[in-house]
C-alpha cells in the first residue's frame, strides 16, 4: 500500500488525547479512537482498478470492523482462539485484525508474499481457526503443503472462492450475525508474530 504525502499533515492541530485508564484493550484502543474523530481521515490507498487514490474516515473503517466481526461471530469461536491474516497491507488488513480482537481472538499475521510452505506452517503451528487470503490460489496453495485440519474457513479476498472449507469474502460479511463482546482481559495474548527465526 502506498501512502500519500499530502494526506500526511504536519500544520494540523493535534488532537485531545486518550486517557490510558479508559483502554484495557486494543479493542478499545480503536474504539476511543474512533470517537476522537469519527470524520478524519483513517487510512488512503491506492485502487489499482479504479487506478485512484480511496479514503476511509474513522467511522467508516469502524463499520467495515464492525462487519468482519459480525462475520466472525458466525463461527462462535472462544476468546483466544487464532484468526490469521494473509492479505495486502490496506484497509481490509486492519478490519480484520480490528475484528479479531474486538471478539478477543488472537491475530496471526502472514506476510502477504510468504512461500505456502511458510504459511502453511504458520497456520499449523498456531492452530488458526481462520485465515483471511488475497485469492483462492493462495488456498489452492495452502492445501497442497498440508491438512489444516484445524482451520475451519478461508476466506478469499478477491475473486471466487477455492471449494472446500473456503468462502468469499463478500458471502462472508453478508452471513454475519449479532454477538455479545467478550469481558476484556488486559493480559489476554492479542497477537502472535512470527519471524523468519521462527519460520526458516
Amino acid at each position: 500500500m502506498a501512502i500519500a504525502r499530502e494526506s500526511l499533515s504536519l500544520t494540523d492541530p493535534p488532537l485531545a488525547g486518550i486517557a490510558e485508564v479508559e483502554i484495557d484493550s486494543l479493542a478499545a484502543l480503536f474504539d476511543a479512537r474512533v470517537r476522537l474523530s469519527p470524520q478524519g481521515a483513517a487510512c488512503r490507498w491506492f485502487d489499482a482498478e479504479a487506478r485512484d487514490w480511496r479514503s476511509l474516515d474513522w467511522s467508516g473503517l469502524d463499520a467495515r470492523v464492525e462487519a468482519f466481526a459480525r462475520g466472525l461471530a458466525v463461527l462462535a469461536l472462544e476468546p483466544g482462539a487464532r484468526v490469521a491474516i494473509q492479505l495486502d497491507n490496506g484497509p481490509d488488513w486492519v478490519a480484520a485484525e480490528q475484528a479479531i480482537h474486538r471478539l478477543g481472538l488472537v491475530a496471526v499475521g502472514i506476510y502477504v508474499q510468504d512461500t505456502a510452505g511458510s504459511a502453511a506452517h504458520i497456520l499449523e503451528d498456531s492452530g488458526a481457526s481462520l485465515v483471511f487470503l488475497r485469492e483462492a490460489s493462495a488456498w489452492e496453495a495452502l492445501r497442497a503443503q498440508a491438512p489444516l485440519p484445524a482451520l475451519r474457513q478461508a476466506v478469499i479476498q478477491r475473486g471466487p472462492d477455492a471449494g472446500e472449507r473456503s468462502i468469499t469474502l463478500a458471502t462472508f460479511l453478508a452471513a454475519g450475525v449479532d454477538y455479545r463482546r467478550p469481558v476484556a482481559d488486559r493480559e489476554a495474548l492479542a497477537s502472535l508474530v512470527y519471524t523468519s527465526g521462527t519460520t526458516g
